[in-house]
């Protein structure tokens, strides 16, 4: 999948309300550190999707009362420190609006009493899973997360009575739902809808979709129905995991979102997006470097129609870039077997069109042209401009066969 990946400073914050046994305090935890995140792939005006590579962030000290209640009895936490090990990363995402800066975030953490013993003090001795839905703003050029608060926030269902009160925009649903979407006819496996998780597919207007799901605790499912899109009537969930026959394509850009609703009655969604292309449409190609002179990228036919067609291609900079490469030659390789090999420059050209989905490699042409930021401002004028080693960006036309 093509993806841009940055590491992004962030501070983050949680406010929680004790509960009966810890004394109904409301604690405060504050820490920092950074998050590494994929973003892509990527059509114009449309959000950009994040994935969560990496996490490492350190709390600053504090300290829960103790639920024996004894006088002078607590449990420190020394700087607590939560990495990789305690997010389920592959089902951590949001989406990122580069025009306001608008993200959004789902993080699932797992804690365990194995890596923070003080669990085991407070009568948990089984991994807690926790769900957070973060808001906020993002400055992606300075690789920062401005702001974020938790829209809603899951306490697992495993958590002891008394240790934490639930409020409003929170919820402890006993089943949870996962929404994915897959091209039909892509000959998507359930194997690799497993590998991508994906929750968006771009389709031509005359193809066919398909949505799958997974419940978590689905004994604990009393009801769990899929809406919206271009269904008349909701999906009834009668199997798990489980997924539809094929779907029209939307007429324009969608949202499917399953709903599951617990025996307790408590509800949680996931939601998946459509896009459907329209001739002419661009979308960003950002190609991560892979190999000594080589930059790639991956459109899983999972996610990408098949008929979606690349009608030209232009090298360009990446976001935050001052210079970058020219002209480069492309080695594409189609999901079938079938390779175009042809240069690609700063100038679209007309080319014989080949499917989007498939694996792009790139290799710089030796020229001597660079694309330069009008603003750059070299600190050797008579010397080469550096280039971004990491990454290489490029626009594709498209249209649909």
């Amino acid at each position: 999948m093509p993806q841009f990946i940055k590491r992004i400073h962030m501070h983050a914050h949680a406010s929680l309300q004790l509960g009966e046994r810890l004394g109904r305090a409301t604690l405060e935890i504050n820490g920092s550190g950074n998050m590494i995140m994929s973003f892509g792939p990527r059509i114009s005006l449309e959000p950009w999707s994040i994935r969560i590579l990496g996490v490492d962030l350190t709390f600053e000290p504090f300290r829960l009362p103790h639920p024996s209640n004894q006088p002078n009895q607590h449990i420190e936490m020394e700087r607590l420190q939560v990495t990789n090990a305690d997010f389920d990363l592959p089902r951590c995402h949001g989406r990122l609006n580069r025009q306001t800066g608008e993200v959004s975030l789902h993080l699932e953490i797992v804690l365990r009493p194995d890596r923070f013993p003080q669990l085991w003090e407070l009568g948990i001795n089984e991994p807690l899973h926790i769900l957070v839905n973060e808001e906020g703003h993002m400055d992606f050029v300075q690789g920062r997360i401005i702001q974020t608060h938790a829209r809603t926030f899951q306490i697992p269902s495993n958590l002891p009575e008394g240790l934490l009160e639930v409020r409003a925009g929170q919820h402890s649903c006993e089943a949870v739902g996962h929404l994915f979407v897959a091209v039909a006819g892509s000959n998507a496996t359930v194997a690799e809808i497993e590998r991508y998780q994906p929750d968006k597919a771009w389709l031509c207007p005359s193809s066919h979709l398909i949505l799958a799901w997974q419940i978590d605790n689905y004994p604990n499912a009393a009801k769990a129905q899929i809406t919206g899109g271009n269904l008349s009537t909701p999906i009834s969930v009668q199997q798990n995991p489980g997924s539809t026959n094929p779907i029209p394509a939307p007429n324009a850009n969608a949202t499917y979102t399953l709903e599951v609703e617990d025996t307790n009655g408590c509800k949680n969604q996931s939601s998946v997006d459509v896009f459907v292309i329209t001739s002419g449409q661009h979308i960003d190609i950002q190609a991560r470097k892979s190999q000594p002179q080589i930059w790639s990228a991956q459109f899983p036919a999972v996610q990408f129609d098949p008929k979606i067609r690349v009608t030209s291609i232009a090298s360009k900079l990446c976001s935050g870039e001052e210079t970058a490469y020219a002209d480069w030659s492309l080695y594409k390789t189609d999901p079938n077997g079938s390779v175009h090999a042809l240069n690609v420059t700063p100038t679209p050209s007309p080319l014989s069109p080949f499917p989007l989905a498939g694996v792009y490699s790139f290799s710089p042409i030796d020229t001597g042209y660079f694309i330069v930021d009008p603003s750059y401002n070299p600190e050797f004028p008579s010397g080469p401009p550096p280039i971004e080693e990491n990454y290489a960006c490029f626009d594709a036309t498209m249209d649909c066969q």
